[in-house]
């Protein structure tokens, strides 16, 4: 509080008085500080290093630079090999770059992190030393190199059996920041090569555990979206499902494939990606078809009720399939489109009406106006397909409901949540009734 008031001289005695107390100063007989289990609890690693922080922030804008950096330098033995280590180190480099503008100084000091014994404070002092040579010295190799040396560190690991499922995991974590890296300087095709690699650590490992699962799904997207960026639709394509047939062979073999399982949902979020492909590449009824199998479990499924999350998925598709339908060209796109409108609507009423679910989202405003502002905004896709059949009572009808469900003057405490369904729906029924000569 003093802080934020601008006191700080007030703040500065207060924090230093703090690092005083028995409870802070209690070491082992390495010198350091004592984890919760060993001071009773009193107060955690992570309290002390932002205690820390703190103080040095504090020092910092009363201008007393040099009293920050020996701060900082003083907490590099008690917190070494800790989970706050980090945070120090991060603090020290923040000193030399922010206030002294001096980022050789925080180069050298992050040059000195070996890999050993730490390799995750290693990676992440070349993860900030790559940053730093992109952003004040614009030197995009020294950038790239810093990526490179995490992949090399990670490949010289020892090839035991106990490591090697370590080494794997290093070497997927490595090469998937390089790509990253690669993305960040606009060069996809390199960013591609380091993302096949990182995959290829993966293909090597039988896990097909959710964690697994999670970080290929992250990877197949990062791929799609540099193959996008290179205009290689197709090869995307190949990438997205090459990884649905790895997802479902998974699903089969370990018998996880419901409604509760991430790779159930993963599965989804794969689907959707390259059903958005197929439409670029003008192969709209590919993407309808790979949507429509992601419904085929889920949608009817009024005998067993389903999960609120599953429902809301259930629309997300629909509206999906909707949206490509629209590209379609045929005389029976508009009847498609309305057709997938329809049954969204069916199922976000349903989402807003079970009495299940209406309990649970209650209990939370953003949810509740998230699910509102959905349907409102279906109701409105539905009046303007009303429109275009020059049917304006079914049109009045849709606008009238999605003004009822989301009324305009809805405030909630998460403003910018706010949706611009309701708005549309007034502006449409008013130039409606314009139309019609109701002027009142």
């Amino acid at each position: 509080c003093l802080l934020e008031k601008g006191k700080l001289k007030e703040a500065h005695n207060i924090l230093k008085e703090t690092l005083t107390l028995p409870e802070f100063t209690a070491k082992n007989s390495d010198t350091k500080l004592l984890l919760p289990s060993e001071a009773n609890g009193l107060m955690s690693i992570s309290d002390k290093a932002s205690l820390y922080i703190a103080l040095s922030s504090t020092l910092l804008e009363l201008k007393q630079h040099s009293k920050a950096k020996s701060l900082l330098r003083q907490a590099q033995t008690p917190f070494e090999s800790t989970v706050a280590q980090p945070r120090i180190l991060q603090q020290l480099v923040n000193v030399s770059l922010i206030y002294k503008n001096d980022n050789k100084s925080a180069l050298r000091l992050l040059n000195g992190i070996n890999p050993m014994p730490s390799p995750a404070l290693y990676s992440f002092a070349q993860v900030a030393k790559a940053d730093i040579y992109l952003k004040y010295r614009k030197d995009k190799q020294a950038y790239i190199s810093c990526f490179q040396n995490l992949i090399d560190v990670a490949a010289a690991t020892d090839n035991d059996e106990d490591v090697s499922q370590c080494q794997e995991q290093s070497l997927f974590f490595s090469w998937t920041l390089l790509g990253d890296a690669y993305m960040r300087i606009q060069s996809p095709l390199k960013a591609m090569e380091a993302y096949e690699k990182a995959l290829s650590t993966k293909r090597h490992h039988s896990s097909s555990s959710d964690t697994n699962v999670t970080k290929v799904a992250d990877l197949i997207r990062k791929m799609g979206i540099a193959s996008k960026a290179t205009h290689l639709y197709e090869r995307a394509c190949a990438y997205y499902e090459n990884a649905l047939r790895d997802a479902d062979a998974d699903d089969q073999r370990a018998g996880s494939k419901t409604i509760a399982s991430s790779t159930f949902h993963l599965n989804r979020m794969l689907r959707s990606d390259l059903a958005n492909l197929y439409a670029t590449l003008g192969r709209q009824e590919d993407a309808i078809a790979l949507l429509s199998e992601a419904l085929k479990p889920n949608e009817d499924g009024d005998k067993n009720e389903l999960p609120p999350q599953v429902i809301s998925e259930n629309v997300s598709v629909l509206l999906q399939m909707a949206e490509i339908s629209s590209q379609f060209n045929n005389d029976k796109k508009h009847q498609t489109v309305q057709s997938f409108l329809l049954r969204a609507k069916k199922q976000q009423w349903k989402l807003l009406h079970s009495n299940n679910n209406s309990t649970m989202m209650t209990k939370d405003d953003a949810i509740m106006h998230h699910h509102r502002t959905t349907a409102a905004s279906i109701c409105v896709k539905l009046g303007k397909c009303a429109e275009t059949d020059n049917n304006t009572d079914t049109a009045v009808s849709y606008y009238q409901e999605a003004l009822a469900v989301c009324p305009p003057d809805i405030i909630t405490q998460q403003q910018h949540l706010h949706d611009k369904s309701s708005s549309l729906a007034l502006v449409a029924l008013a130039q409606l009734y314009l139309k019609s000569g109701d002027v009142n």
